[in-house]
C-alpha cells in the first residue's frame, strides 16, 4: 500500500504536476489522520468495555460486603436498644421488678461495649487503588467515597463508650462485688426466687451509680441512633448499586 502511493506521487512529481501532487499529499495526511482517529476511537471502545466489565465486578463485590455490613450495623443497633432498655429497668427498679439473676444478666450485658470492626472489605480496596473512579454513577461513586468516614465516626464512638465503662462503670461496680454471677453458695447458679442481695440494694440507692447509668443510657441511645442511621444509608446505597447493576444488564 505504501509502495502504491509514493508510486503516485512519483509520476505527479514526474509528470510536473506540482497542484495535483499537493492536492493528493494533502488527500494523503488527511486519510493517515482519519486512520489515527479511526484507530484510537477503537483503542477507547476498547478500554471502555474492559472499564465497564472491572466496574460491574466491583459493584458486585460491593454488594455482598454491603450486605455484610447492614446486617453488623442492625445486630448492635438492637444490642444497644436492648443495652438501653437494661438500664432503664436498672433506674426503675421498685423493689419488687426485677429478681436477682435478671439483675446479674443486666449489669454484666450492660459492661459489655461492641467496637465495631471498620477495616478491611472490596471498598477500602477500591478507594486505597484509586478505583473508586471505575463508578460512572456520581451519586453512587459520591456516597462510597463518603463511608469510610461514616465508619470511623461509629469506631470513635464506641471507643469513647467503652473508655467510659472500662475506666469509670467497672472499677465503680468492682467495689460493690459487681456484677454477682453466683449466688452466695458456691458454684451453684441463682434461682428466680433469689432475692436480690445488700450489693446490688445498696448499690441502686447511690447517687453516683444513678448518675453513671444515666450517662450510659444516653451512650447506648446514642449508639443506637448512629447504628441504625448508618445501617438505612448503607441500604440505601445498596439500593442504588442494584438498580445500577439491573440497568446495565438491560442495556
Amino acid at each position: 500500500m505504501l509502495k502504491f502511493f509514493r508510486r503516485i506521487r512519483f509520476d505527479l512529481m514526474e509528470k510536473n504536476k506540482t497542484g495535483k501532487y499537493f492536492k493528493y499529499a494533502i488527500g494523503e495526511i488527511v486519510l493517515v489522520v482519519i486512520g489515527i482517529l479511526i484507530a484510537l476511537s477503537i483503542n477507547t471502545w476498547n478500554q471502555n468495555q474492559i472499564n465497564i466489565r472491572k466496574e460491574i465486578h466491583a459493584l458486585k463485590g460491593l454488594k455482598g460486603d454491603l450486605i455484610n455490613l447492614v446486617e453488623r450495623l442492625e445486630q448492635w443497633e438492637e444490642f444497644n436498644r436492648t443495652g438501653e432498655r437494661l438500664v432503664m429497668k436498672i433506674l426503675n427498679y421498685n423493689g419488687v421488678n426485677i429478681n436477682k439473676p435478671a439483675m446479674d444478666s443486666v449489669f454484666s450485658s450492660m459492661l459489655f461495649v461492641n467496637v465495631l470492626d471498620k477495616g478491611g472489605g472490596p471498598l477500602e480496596a477500591m478507594i486505597s487503588t484509586g478505583k473508586l473512579e471505575l463508578i460512572r454513577d456520581h451519586n453512587i461513586r459520591e456516597k462510597l467515597s463518603k463511608w469510610p468516614d461514616m465508619l470511623e465516626d461509629i469506631h470513635t464512638n464506641d471507643l469513647s463508650v467503652r473508655d467510659l465503662v472500662w475506666r469509670e462503670i467497672i472499677p465503680y461496680l468492682a467495689e460493690y462485688g459487681i456484677p454477682e454471677f453466683y449466688c452466695e453458695k458456691p458454684e451453684i447458679y441463682c434461682t428466680i426466687d433469689e432475692p436480690i442481695s445488700n450489693a446490688y440494694l445498696n448499690i441502686l440507692k447511690d447517687n453516683k451509680f444513678k448518675a453513671l447509668m444515666n450517662i450510659r443510657l444516653t451512650g447506648f441511645r446514642t449508639i443506637a441512633l448512629d447504628y441504625g442511621s448508618k445501617a438505612f444509608q448503607a441500604r440505601e446505597i445498596l439500593n442504588l448499586i442494584n438498580n445500577y447493576l439491573t440497568n446495565e444488564t438491560k442495556e
